[in-house]
């Protein structure tokens, strides 16, 4: 990445309204809660069983993925001036 990429980065206002677009996690929590939605839950020992073991199957390419997908996002985020993107 060049330094006036970074440049660019600092010179807008990424508050918390832009972290969905940004944080590889939330796309995550996404993929959990599809392997997830069809199950149901007596209790939250239930729940937290089910997460364990839904979590551990993610293939680390797709983690991989999401992480490697930053620049991009971040591209997005400057051209949209903050606004909504398509992620």
């Amino acid at each position: 990445m060049s330094a006036s990429f970074f440049g660019q980065l600092r010179a807008q206002s990424l508050g918390s309204e832009l972290a969905p677009d940004l944080n590889p996690i939330e796309h995550l929590w996404f993929v959990l809660k599809k392997r997830l939605y069809r199950r149901h839950f007596r209790n939250a020992d239930e729940l937290f069983q089910a997460i364990q073991e839904e979590w551990m199957p993610i293939p680390p390419d797709t983690i991989l993925g999401l992480v490697e997908s930053i620049p991009r996002r971040m591209r997005a985020v400057i051209k949209a001036k903050g606004y909504a993107t398509k992620y």
